[in-house]
């Protein structure tokens, strides 16, 4: 039997949390526990028992080919997909013999249905071509946009061409002197006109330039239209049947007045149609929505789809067919142009943080090792006028360098560590209240977070000048910071980071987390400031849940637990914590960790035991009697195992009784 929800409803959770499966047998079971993450389904633990029979072994095998798939997927949809996989071979356990196929034919059956009744939610199967192409590719719509405008541009282009050269060629140059005055002046009228109005291209201008343009380029066709639809209509070239030299005159009047009428028609359909679609029909607006930009991704797309609309000026009309954002944005951010650079910049943003488009544009971010560079080139770039493309590539390259696969790309480039650590010297929390500057910073850090999980990462934080200082300086705090409500939010988090990476960094393995480990426990800020959070940070256990766990990382060391223990108030804290009563409920996790790191700091710490044990003459029995206690006995059971070894001589009398409590 199942106890858990259908692939259906994993798809529509697609956030935090845990979706356990269990399939249970007369005398066997297989447990298979999936971690629902923001951004990926993991297997957070199977347990396979012996399977005693030939059907217990088919479904043991079962479950190991969808855990195959599952694992070697890569894609978010992808993933959740096989995850369902899994939940239906639990879920139906009387038909083993049903093929992976059959079910994957089955489920994408109730996706499409899902789809087409309207309902909300649900991933689309990434590997199936059309759809991938469709999701990629919001742009598209522009691109067959400006292959119809250009179209009808060219078409009336070339009629055009056709007419002038029939105008002067055949009119001007063959019946000047016999046309009348009537069509000689409306013949000249009209092909300067149009001259003009091809010579003045309002696209290449905006604001109240272009609009003039356009307006003066409406009005000119529209007086083309005019007059050539007059000449036709009235037909009167005059007196040409009796003279042998005139006899052609008519019809080659009707020849050039019927091009120029199509030529001025064809240029106000295609201003008809470029109007009707971008002002009535919202197709930038609906193509930002879809895309995922912010409001001024209006003017990327815009300059997107007059690139488009140029390329299939200038060459074929399908040239523009090929052409799709992320190709645009590359080019632009290697651009020479600030303003073409910040469009680029920000076209990558908004993918990277698409949910549909974040993979394809980050492989396409990869392959090109100029871009990766140049991106994080720009993130030392400190002028007021490249704020805002800084921000858009440190969030860029944040994304890149949250990939395991993707971080080399990053890190491996010269001066990168250099530029990322520039970040985290934007702006000061007391003097400016302007958070872009806090994004800088966080951007930074969470930047260096994902860094921090390889050891030759950390080393390189260890070795680049000014990076540790800065990151210990990001946990200070301060009584109004943790205790008032009207704090900014993203002061916090400010902390919050600043914690997790130092926490990284203390925990790395190898000389290079030695060497970590005692320049962080050197610096005098370090403790005092997880010291203020154990003091002030009631409010928040999350940071002091964080400080703890870098305190029991830092005491690995020898030279870093006597540091600790001189900075006053650290063992009180920690021993508060460890022995509060508010710890037993939602807490227990904070208590935990105190005790391990209390443990940590007594092993081999004379000094540090006898810190604890002078505080008062009930704390051996406080401890002591957190050993009927499951959750902390582990803990409780390290200390005092400590403080009787370790204590000295002096402390016999009060921990006489410890050593019949301890478990044996």
């Amino acid at each position: 039997m199942a106890e858990t929800s259908n692939d259906q409803e994993l798809a529509e959770r697609g956030g935090a949390g845990d979706a356990v499966a269990e399939l249970a047998a007369p005398d066997d079971f297989v447990e298979v526990v999936l971690d629902v993450k923001d951004d990926r389904v993991d297997v957070a633990e199977v347990l396979r028992p012996v399977a005693s029979t030939w059907e217990d072994q088919y479904r043991r095998r079962q479950v190991a080919e969808e855990l195959r798939r599952l694992a070697s997927a890569s894609r978010p949809a992808r993933r959740l997909d096989r995850a369902g996989s899994i939940l239906d071979v639990i879920e139906h356990p009387n038909d083993w013999g049903a093929t992976y196929s059959d079910r994957e034919s089955d489920r994408n059956g109730r996706r499409r249905k899902k789809k087409r009744s309207g309902g909300g939610g649900g991933y689309d199967d990434s590997d199936d071509d059309d759809a991938a192409a469709s999701a990629a590719a919001p742009e598209r719509e522009l691109t067959r946009f400006a292959l119809r405008i250009a179209i009808l541009e060219k078409a009336a282009s070339g009629v055009g061409t056709l007419a002038f050269v029939w105008a002067t060629v055949v009119l001007l140059g063959g019946f000047a002197v016999l046309l009348q005055p009537k069509d000689f002046y409306f013949v000249t009228a009209i092909v300067l006109i149009e001259g003009t109005r091809a010579v003045f291209e309002p696209c290449s201008v905006s604001g109240n330039v272009g609009w003039i343009l356009t307006s003066l380029q409406l009005l000119s066709a529209t007086a083309c239209a005019a007059l050539s639809a007059m000449r036709l209509v009235e037909q009167h070239y005059g007196d040409v049947d009796q003279d042998a030299t005139k006899r052609n005159r008519a019809p080659a009047l009707d020849i050039f007045y019927g091009l120029a009428l199509v030529q001025a028609l064809l240029f106000l359909i295609e201003k008809a149609y470029w109007h009707w679609k971008i002002s009535y029909g919202q197709l930038l607006e609906q193509t930002r929505r879809a895309c995922g930009f912010g409001a001024s991704g209006i003017v990327s797309l815009r300059r997107f789809f007059h690139n488009a609309y140029w390329k299939c000026i200038s060459g074929s009309v399908f040239d523009a067919l090929d052409m799709d954002l992320t190709s645009f944005a590359l080019a632009l951010v290697n651009s020479e142009s600030r303003g073409e650079r910040l469009i680029g910049a920000r076209v990558l943003h908004s993918y990277v943080k698409h949910e549909l488009y974040a993979d394809d544009t980050v492989d396409r971010i990869v392959t090109s090792a100029q871009t990766v560079r140049r991106l994080v080139a720009m993130l030392g770039w400190k002028s007021p006028a490249d704020e805002e493309i800084r921000l858009h590539a440190a969030t860029v390259v944040a994304r890149l360098a949250g990939d395991k696969r993707r971080v080399l790309r990053v890190i491996g480039i010269p001066g990168a560590m250099q530029s990322i650590a520039s970040l985290l010297h934007a702006g000061k929390r007391e003097d400016d209240h302007d958070e872009t500057y806090y994004a800088f910073n966080l951007l930074g850090l969470n930047i260096l977070k994902h860094l921090s999980h390889d050891v030759d990462n950390c080393r390189q934080i260890r070795n680049t000048r000014g990076v540790l200082p800065k990151i210990i300086e990001f946990t200070r705090t301060s009584p109004s910071l943790l205790q008032d409500e009207w704090v900014p939010a993203v002061w916090i988090t400010l902390v919050k980071r600043s914690l997790k990476v130092v926490m990284r960094l203390v925990s790395t393995a190898g000389k290079t987390g030695r060497l970590l480990r005692k320049e962080i426990s050197d610096n005098i800020f370090a403790v005092i400031n997880i010291r203020d959070i154990l003091r002030y940070g009631k409010n928040h256990p999350a940071l002091s849940m964080l400080g703890i766990e870098i305190l029991t990382g830092l005491a690995m060391e020898k030279a870093a637990r006597r540091k600790i223990g001189s900075t006053g108030q650290v063992i009180e804290l920690l021993l508060s914590n460890f022995l509060s009563p508010e710890g037993r409920g939602e807490q227990a996790k904070i208590v935990v960790e105190a005790g391990d790191a209390l443990a940590m700091l007594t092993t081999e710490s004379k000094s540090n035991c006898a810190e604890i044990l002078k505080e008062s003459e009930e704390v051996v029995t406080q401890i002591v009697s957190l050993l009927d206690e499951d959750a902390f006995r582990v803990s409780a059971s390290k200390l005092l195992r400590n403080l009787c070894m370790y204590a000295g001589s002096e402390f016999c009398n009060r921990l006489r009784g410890v050593r019949a409590a301890l478990p044996r």
